[in-house]
């Protein structure tokens, strides 16, 4: 085994003690059978093709457990919650587990929760206003006509919007799903080109499920929660965009091109043909000279240069 992978497989493993040690201290008997459960399930290796696909569940659950004071306040079960953290994942991708198996294993309550993370699920339309978003909720007009200007489905988004109106409806869900977008978005740089600019509005869109729920005071006892989940990613979204929409402007006024080479630039152009960087060409501080700047940047060249999202 590669150095590289065995140290990430080591991390994976002492993540995995330390979890386990920590809900056998608590006395979780229901989240550690979830590990039993689930471990053999997610075997392969995540899109990064580095780190243990079930790495990412150990995670989240660590991370819900970081905020089980909250949960208590909250009057949450903890190991409800924490269990629910560990199994979110099974059934959008595991085919041979069912909602039956959850709840027939684990209880109606983590079965719910489960059922609701899963994105593959059809959903009726929410009947209470208060958990109930339309796109022009989550974007102004604007932004609206520029994704639909730009090739995006909107049917699709108005079906992803559906599926966070449901999680909004479990105080557990939300919880477990503020902690997994927390977890996803740092690991934004190992997706696809396509997918990056796909979790970009999809992130954007569940920024404003969470800030309803503060908005109505659906929580109350969970805002301090969503309101850091929401700066989470924000500052990871608006550093994702603005070191590309900032790449794409240098190289602009430097070399005469918007799009760098290697796999930043295959970034770089799919967020351009989806609207979500600007196109330096129409609209920049340089245009009035109607050449490019070459030798010469009218701003520093962000650093590191690397996309890695801050951790």
């Amino acid at each position: 085994m590669p150095s590289k992978l065995k140290e990430y497989q080591n991390k994976y493993e002492r993540d995995v003690a330390s979890l386990k040690h920590l809900l056998e201290e608590a006395d979780y008997k229901l989240s550690l059978k979830a590990i039993e459960f689930a471990r053999p399930l997610h075997s392969g290796l995540r899109k990064d093709n580095k780190t243990p696909e079930f790495h990412h569940q150990v995670e989240v659950a660590l991370s819900v457990y970081d905020d089980r004071r909250r949960l208590i306040n909250a009057g949450l079960n903890v190991d409800v919650v924490i269990c629910a953290a560990i199994l979110h994942d099974t059934l959008e991708d595991i085919s041979t587990v069912s909602f039956e198996v959850i709840k027939k294993k684990f209880g109606c309550e983590v079965a719910d929760i489960c059922r609701r993370l899963d994105k593959k699920h059809e959903w009726e339309p929410v009947r209470d206003p208060k958990h109930k978003l339309k796109l022009r909720d989550v974007f102004p007009n604007r932004a609206l006509r520029r994704l639909f200007e730009h090739g995006w489905d909107l049917k699709k988004l108005s079906k992803t919007l559906l599926y966070y109106n449901h999680i909004l409806e479990s105080e557990g869900a939300l919880v477990v799903k503020l902690h997994d977008r927390r977890g996803n978005i740092h690991t934004i740089d190992s997706y696809t080109p396509e997918k990056q600019a796909e979790y970009v509005v999809e992130t954007r869109m569940f920024s404003a499920v969470a800030k309803q729920a503060v908005r109505l005071n659906l929580y109350p006892k969970l805002v301090g929660l969503i309101q850091y989940s929401r700066r989470q990613m924000r500052y990871a979204i608006d550093w994702h965009l603005r070191y590309f929409q900032r790449l794409a402007d240098d190289m602009w006024c430097e070399y005469g091109r918007i799009i760098p080479l290697g796999k930043t630039g295959e970034i770089a152009k799919v967020l351009l043909a989806q609207g979500l960087i600007r196109d330096p060409r129409l609209s920049h501080p340089c245009d009035w000279l109607q050449c490019p700047l070459r030798g010469k940047t009218l701003w520093p060249t962000p650093a590191p240069l690397s996309h890695r999202t801050p951790q």
